[in-house]
């Protein structure tokens, strides 16, 4: 599960350790439980994976390649421009962003276009993902989630 405080608590000391104060806790919760250890599946040629969660996911997808690329996950179109080794799409971040080798992450969301303006999610049970373009890989994190 995920929950947030909402509005983040701001702890001041106006009183000693050893007096106690009542104060209001706000949480936002989501409603989905997730996988707890979440497992990368890795397509080198296109295919169709399955999620196991209750409800559509959204998941974390890793393109490997370079050039133009079209990905088609369940139908849903990411056009990626100009790839230069990898891109990762963070489809619940909304966020497209590569990792660069002194631990920055470099944003390229300008580098994605969704023509539905859509971040792709994947349905309950099978998922299809393909490509056109030079890829060599698509590491997909599902984060499967079930109500």
């Amino acid at each position: 599960y995920k929950a947030f405080l909402t509005p983040e608590i701001e702890f001041e000391r106006f009183m000693p350790l050893s007096m106690a104060a009542d104060f209001d806790v706000y949480v936002d919760a989501q409603p989905h439980r997730y996988e707890s250890s979440p497992q990368l599946i890795a397509l080198t040629s296109p295919g169709v994976i399955t999620n196991p969660g209750s409800v559509p996911s959204e998941p974390v997808l890793t393109v490997m390649g370079s050039g133009d690329i079209a990905l088609l996950v369940a139908g849903q179109t990411v056009l990626i421009a100009g790839l230069q080794y990898e891109i990762i799409i963070d489809c619940e971040a909304k966020l497209a962003y590569k990792n660069n080798l002194d631990g920055t992450m470099t944003l390229l969301t300008n580098s994605v276009t969704l023509p539905d303006d859509e971040w792709p999610t994947m349905p309950s049970g099978p998922v299809p993902v393909s490509w056109a373009g030079n890829v060599t890989e698509v590491e997909i994190r599902g984060n499967w989630r079930w109500l």
